[in-house]
This record gives structure tokens, sequence and C-alpha cells, in this order.
């Protein structure tokens, strides 16, 4: 009989943690539509909408409730003493790789998995899973709307990552009237997205991709994700700022990738060099594999006081190669890599430990600190799982749209250097940026993000570095 009774707690117990499984990506909590149809649903922001009374439509858009302020809000568009150009409602739109038919039927076999052997293990597609911790951090922002100025319209898309998809969202009609469109996350998806903003003077924010080579001569192309390459100018920004002068080491494969971004590192230094006298100007060295540099001792190669390496890749077994050749010299080297190095499985955690790399992340959710506790809690008590990376930044690039919509109206990009935006775990401040090699118009390819958090991987984990 005891067996029995236990046997029931674990049952129920099984049951509660399988629901609140559920309820991480259940569809029911995520506003997601195939772009195959114009239907558009107005909906409170508490709502909940359930897939089986929605026919499929392509957009939902959002009413935040929002009392209007201004005076000014009686009209369309109205121009004030300070020609800024503002709105009464401003029309958003946010378009995301859900891939929701692959992503809930796979997200429903997991659960059944689970359900039947007792083991947690989905196998969301990683960009429905970046998507849904998005949005639903965007979520969070809007239920905090009510005191703002400024009354938001927000339509949801699904380009389930495929162009095709993207192009006949970009035909609804309605896509014309936005004010903002935040995303889309792959390379190919925002160039299109990118040129329909460009053409239609609408401003693009573009959280999640990466690419320097979106856009051309776009005025209206926010880039709220740093380059790569803007990542790596920071990290000898951070240096600088430190230690004034050193000698930046570049370990790298002989690979045209790594090579590029060797090349972006000693561009940046020669530039920084120019502004310096020669008693402070900084050296910089590489340390090539598969090449003679790379039979180099790596102390052979110190010439300060205070060196940096900086390993711009992406390979595995290299990232251990580079930590294992750094291991014990951490008094005369800070190490510098890439955000995604934390997410590899292959990568030597005992390695990563010993070399105590510094990576740079956009967001980041520190849990010492109040305001993201607070955070925390509700996302939980409103979601089911705890917030990521994603979920913070979708918070707070909706939370930055609000206040440059409602400090700038439409002229956001006449005040692009006035905005230095502090959001809960991601400070947006942008410089004008030119990555390609045109010889004619603008001379400004797009307005890039050089905020960047730093974070040591120590005794296990990621500890934000104060004095940055």
């Amino acid at each position: 009989m005891r067996s029995l009774f236990i046997l029931i707690i674990l049952f129920f117990t099984f049951v509660a943690s399988a629901q609140k499984g559920r309820k991480l990506y259940q569809q029911e909590d995520v506003i997601i539509f195939d772009a195959d149809t114009t239907t558009t649903i107005k909906i409170k922001v508490d709502e909940v909408v359930n897939k089986k009374d929605v026919a499929t439509p392509n957009s939902v858009e959002v009413n935040t409730e929002v009392k209007i302020e201004d005076k000014r809000t009686n009209h369309k568009v109205d121009k004030s003493a300070d020609t800024i150009v503002r709105k009464a409602v401003y029309n958003v739109a946010l378009i995301l790789p859900f891939s929701s038919d692959a992503g809930w039927g796979s997200m429903a076999a997991g659960i059944k998995e689970m359900s039947e052997n007792g083991v947690k293990k989905w196998t969301i597609p990683k960009e429905t899973k970046i998507s849904v911790d998005f949005y639903n951090g965007v979520r969070m922002a809007i239920s905090n709307l009510h005191d703002a100025k400024v009354k938001i319209s927000l339509r949801v898309f699904d380009d389930k990552k495929n162009e095709d998809v993207t192009k006949d969202i970009l035909k609804d009609s309605t896509l014309k009237t936005m004010d903002v469109i935040i995303g889309p996350a792959h390379t190919q998806n925002a160039k299109l997205v990118a040129d329909f903003c460009k053409e239609n003077n609408i401003y693009n924010f573009s959280p999640l991709s990466t690419s320097k080579y979106v856009t051309i001569a776009n005025p209206y192309h926010f880039k709220l994700a740093p380059t790569l390459d803007m990542h790596l100018k920071a990290m000898v920004d951070y240096f600088v700022e430190k230690y004034k002068f050193g000698s930046v080491l570049v370990m790298c494969r002989a690979t045209d990738e790594e090579r590029s971004y060797a090349a972006t590192i000693f561009d940046y230094v020669a530039m920084l060099n120019k502004s310096k006298p020669k008693n402070e100007q900084l050296f910089c060295d590489t340390l090539v594999t598969g090449s003679e540099s790379s039979k180099k001792s790596l102390s052979t190669m110190y010439t300060g006081n205070h060196n940096i390496i900086l390993v711009p890749s992406f390979n595995e077994a290299f990232i251990n190669l580079a930590m294992d050749k750094v291991s014990g010299n951490l008094d005369k080297v800070d190490l510098f890599g890439f955000p995604s190095w934390t997410e590899y499985d292959n990568v030597n955690c005992i390695s990563m430990n010993h070399a105590e790399p510094i990576l740079t992340k956009v967001s980041y959710g520190d849990t010492s600190n109040a305001e993201v506790k607070v955070f925390n809690k509700n996302f939980r008590e409103a979601h089911g799982y705890n917030p990521e990376e994603n979920s913070y930044l979708g918070y707070d690039v909706m939370m930055f749209t609000v206040d440059v919509l409602q400090r700038f109206g439409l002229n956001i990009k006449e005040n692009f250097d006035k905005i230095d935006y502090q959001g809960l775990t991601t400070h947006f401040k942008f410089v004008p940026v030119k990555y390609s090699k045109f010889e004619t118009g603008s001379d400004i390819d797009m307005y890039e993000n050089n905020q960047l958090n730093f974070l040591r991987f120590q005794n296990f984990e990621l500890m934000p570095l104060k004095n940055k």
C-alpha cells in the first residue's frame, strides 16, 4: 500500500513537471503565424490566442492600451516645433524564424517521450527556441508599457527561416505602413527586409543577425547586435582603456575567415596608433596555426607589461589548443574569445577554467542585480521557465524601441548620436559604419551598436567584469 501511495505521488509530480515543460513552448502561449493569409487579429496584451480558434493568420496586432498624454494624438502625424515627426500610433512588426510547423511537431514528440519514459528530451529547432525566448521577452516588455506616452501596434510574423516565406510576408500591403520592423535573424532574410525598409523609409532594428554585409548605404538600418568585427574592436578598446598600451596577439587558423578577422584587428590597432605617441603605441602580431609562426613560443612574443590574446575562431579543437597555450600565463595575458564558446559541446571546460577567457555578449542577465532578479521571477511566473539571453534581449529591444519612438518619433536616424539606452541587460549606443567598398552614395552603410558586456569564465561560470 505504501509503495502504491509513493507511486501515485511520483506520478502526479511527474505530470506537473511535464505540464510545466509543455508551458515552455506551447503554441497557445506564443503567437506565431504562417504567411499564407492576410488575416489580422486584434487582441489585448494579456489575452491568449489559441490555434484551434484561428485559421492560420499571418500576423497579430497587439494593442498595448497605453493612454496617450500628448495633445497632438488626435492627428495621424504631427510635426512639432523641434521638427520631430510624431504619430498617435506607431506600427511595429516583428519577423522571426519561429518555424512553427517543425517546432511544435518536435515539441509534441518530445513531450510524449518525456511522458512515457520520464526523460526530459525535446528536439525544438534552435531557431524556434531563440524566437520563442526573444518573443516572450517582448511580451514582458509589452506588459510594462502602460505608463508609456506612445501607443504601439505590434504585428508578429514567422519567416520560417525561408527566403520565399519572407518575400511573401513583404508582399503584405500592411508592411509598408510599418514604422519599425524588428528582425529577421538569418542573413539572407535580413537582406530582403533591409532592402525593403530602405526602399520604403522604414526603420529596421536588427537584434540577431551579426552579418556586416546585410545592406549598403541604408540610414534606416540599425544593427542592434554588433558584428563580430565590432566584438573584436571592443576587445581592443577594453585593453586600451585598462592598460593604455602593450601587445595585442592574434591566434588564428590559416583560413580566409579567421585571417580576415586578424586583418580587422590589425587595421583597427593601426588606426588607434595614429593618435598615440610612439611610447604608447600598441604592438600587434599573430600566431597562425599551420604556418611558420605557429612554431614561435608564446612567451617570446610578449613585448610589454600587458598583453591580450584574441582568438577569433569557432573551431572547437583550435579553441582548446589556444586555451592550453595560455594556461599558466594568466599573470601576463588576458585571453579574449567569441561569445559562443560556452555553447559548444566539445570545448574543454577544464581548459577554459584554467585559461579564464574573457567573452563578449550583447545581453547578460547579472543575477546579482536586483532588477534582474525581479524580472527573472516575473518571467518564470508568466512563462514557466527561466529567462535566457534572448529573453533579456527581446525585452530590452522592445523597451528600447518604445524609448526611441517616444523621444525622437520618426526622426531616429537624425538623432542616432543622442541614443545611449541602458536596458535591463543590454546597452544600445550607435556609431555610423561602412563595410561595403562602393565609392558613391552615402558614406555609411548602417548604424551599429558598439556596446557589449564583458564576462570572464571563472570557477566554471561567467562572471561580469565590473571595471568595464
